[in-house]
């Protein structure tokens, strides 16, 4: 919409938007009770989002033309979605990588053994846990952590050594000759009586 107005330096041109068809050089015989004239109407709809493997804590994913109405002849504007990966009961992540955890006694890590894991997709892998083994250690299986673009990260087993809290009587036979085994090959008396030994020598 053109508006001269007249001054004493001339006439001047100013340019408007029409505040009757807004700039579309239209105007509806009948306005529109849902949209008012704008040619717009808010609605609600479901969406499919694929979720890329791999996708951690903060990321966002961008719809395009799912956002808001553009102004008149301008395109949709783009939906954002960000991401909150939930914690798992068995699996911690750490990067690209999972860990879990396996308790073993005290017999298993002396002697060595083999654990069946289960990997986060539900598969049953052997895993050898290598005789002498220390409390806390972690083994590593390859490519079984979080699946990404790529390589995949690792799965981290990280070994507790649990002692037992209760014992039979065949159990504690064993143990007792376990540890006079122990205490011979640390020499006479075990390794704390060497200890007391010096103590008393020492007075």
């Amino acid at each position: 919409m053109r508006q001269a107005v007249h001054s004493s330096f001339g006439q001047f041109v100013r340019m408007m938007t029409c505040d009757q068809c807004g700039g579309k050089g239209k105007i509806p015989e009948k306005t529109c009770k849902v949209c008012r004239g704008s040619g717009h109407s808010r609605v609600k709809r479901k969406v499919s989002v694929h979720i890329p493997a791999g996708i951690d804590n903060g990321m966002r994913l961008r719809m395009e033309g799912y956002g808001e109405a553009g102004d008149y002849g301008a395109p949709n504007g783009d939906l954002f979605i960000e991401v909150y990966v939930q914690s798992h009961e068995q699996f911690t992540r750490v990067g690209y990588n999972l860990e879990t955890t396996i308790e073993i006694s005290p017999a298993q890590a002396a002697l060595g053994t083999s654990i069946e894991i289960e990997t986060i997709d539900k598969r049953h892998l052997d895993l050898r846990v290598p005789p002498g083994i220390q409390y806390n250690t972690v083994l590593k299986i390859g490519g079984e952590g979080v699946k990404r673009r790529g390589n995949p990260g690792d799965l981290l087993v990280r070994v507790k050594i649990v002692t037992p809290r209760s014992l039979s009587n065949e159990q504690k036979e064993l143990y007792a000759k376990l540890a006079e085994l122990e205490g011979k090959s640390s020499g006479a008396g075990g390794f704390f009586s060497g200890i007391m030994g010096k103590k008393k020598g020492k007075k």
